[in-house]
Parts: C-alpha cells; structure tokens; sequence
C-alpha cells in the first residue's frame, strides 16, 4: 500500500471509532443494535481493505468495536 493509501485508510478508521464512539450513546437500545451493525460493516470494509487485520490500525478497530459490542450485550 503506498503511503498516501496508508494515509487515508488512516483518516477513514479514524472516522469509524469517531462514529463508535461520539454515536453509540445517542441512539435508544434498538438503534444501538443498528448502529452496531452498521458499524461492524464499516471495519469489516477497512479491515478486507488492509491486509485483513495485520495493520496496527485494523486491529485497534478489531478491539473498538469488540469492546463496544461487549459493552451493548452487558446492559441488555
């Protein structure tokens, strides 16, 4: 991957957990379930992208949206 590639997969999983992150705790118990969905999708797209996983930042996003996922089944 060149190094502009790098960058921009970079920006694009940073935008990912921004969206975990500043979104989760908006949406009602249903729509968290959506989102998360939709989230796993997104790093699932990323992580197909680069090299399935073995970049640092594939598995940063990996271990976001395990813990995110964890942290919806504990308050159900």
């Amino acid at each position: 991957m060149s190094v502009i590639g790098e960058i921009q997969m970079s920006s694009f999983l940073s935008d990912i957990t921004f969206l975990a992150y500043a979104g989760y705790n908006q949406f009602a118990d249903l729509d968290r379930k959506v989102f998360l969905v939709f989230i796993l999708h997104l790093a699932h797209m990323s992580i197909d992208i680069i090299t399935a996983g073995v970049h640092p930042l594939a598995r940063l996003i990996l271990s976001l949206v395990k813990k995110i996922s964890l942290q919806s089944k504990t308050q159900e």
